[in-house]
């Protein structure tokens, strides 16, 4: 049953990391000759400007599930891993579907929860939520399970309930801000973030519990996995092993998704479509039918390598980049495998 609801659970969805090489976003619409000395050195430091001209850094966790049993615990603190300037940070989390879409539609919301964290005493429904922390402050925030909205006037008014029996899956958008007279600096040498996951039985009991790390972004990340050709008779050391691929730009892109054995041979490739800030999430073995991903009919054992297409028609994109996490069942427990930047394959 387990098994059954695991292939569920990662077909219908996607798993993941966050991105230092994201290309950062101008989204401020004042000329460049009439910005200030700070937000032109935020940019010149490789960040992005808000729409409101604050200096920001997004970040982007393509896998989140909550409801239906499951929940995520997204993890920060405004710590810094070496000596550059300290100072306070806003972290803003904003939840999407499947799709990139998030917030509401027609009054409606598409990807909304209740959450639980570490700086308030309220669960409120909500579509995104910042944290204003100082430095050494940090944020643990859990999203328990979807919202249900019943229409009391629509387009304009409805009634939000807890539903707690449905999983919800998506994408986290996660983005760095900083007052308008900070220095950008601050925004340079934070600690990454992190989402973990869990699932919760009937009883209570947690199983599953794994965690995704920020990782960069870029044209090219690689993993090593291994995955059981024949499940049954197996006991507790198969492996089924899945994996999602996101797209933290603005412009749609095409990722290939390659196979090679132990020995560096090649056994299969998949081509997969993203639109702009879309999450897809697989079972290698049901992205790679028997055939191709077990051709010599026994366990595979290598790696696999996310490859974003070059510039062009199809990624029309000026730097089309992905990100991805591979996560792993063994038996009844499940974690995350290392994704890596690798060079052009």
């Amino acid at each position: 049953m387990k098994y059954i609801v695991f292939l569920f659970f990662l077909m219908f969805t996607s798993a993941v990391n966050t991105l230092e090489g994201q290309a950062p976003r101008n989204l401020y619409d004042k000329p460049l000759n009439e910005l200030t000395s700070n937000q032109t050195r935020c940019l010149a430091m490789g960040f992005g400007l808000t729409q409101f001209g604050e200096c920001m850094k997004e970040r982007m966790m393509p896998w989140i599930a909550y409801g239906g049993g499951w929940s995520s615990t997204f993890r920060w603190s405004n710590t810094k891993i070496d000596n550059t300037l300290h100072g306070g940070v806003t972290v803003h989390l904003t939840l999407k579907g499947l799709d990139g879409i998030g917030g509401a539609v027609n009054g409606k919301a598409t990807a909304h929860a209740y959450v639980k964290d570490n700086r308030s005493t309220t669960i409120p429904a909500v579509g995104g939520i910042s944290y204003p922390l100082m430095p050494k402050e940090s944020v643990e925030a859990e999203f328990l399970y979807p919202v249900r909205y019943t229409p009391i006037n629509p387009p304009y008014t409805y009634d939000s309930f807890p539903d707690p029996d449905r999983l919800s899956v998506g994408s986290l958008w996660v983005k760095y801000t900083i007052p308008f007279a900070q220095d950008p600096e601050t925004l340079k040498g934070l600690v990454p973030s992190s989402l973990s996951f869990y699932n919760r039985n009937a009883q209570g009991s947690v199983s599953w519990n794994a965690t995704e790390d920020e990782l960069e972004a870029g044209p090219y990340l690689g993993s090593q996995f291994s995955e059981t050709f024949i499940l049954e008779g197996r006991g507790q050391d198969f492996r089924i092993t899945s994996a999602a691929v996101a797209n933290p730009t603005d412009f749609p892109i095409f990722v290939d998704i390659t196979l090679h054995d132990e020995d560096g041979g090649f056994v299969a490739t998949a081509r997969m479509s993203l639109g702009k800030h879309e999450t897809r999430g697989f079972l290698f073995r049901e992205m790679f039918d028997n055939n191709r991903m077990f051709p010599k009919g026994r366990d595979f054992t290598g790696t696999v390598t996310f490859a974003v297409a070059e510039p062009g028609v199809l990624n029309p994109g000026p730097n089309p980049l992905c990100v991805a996490t591979v996560f792993q069942r063994v038996g009844d427990s499940m974690g995350n495998l290392k994704v890596y930047p690798v060079t052009r394959p």
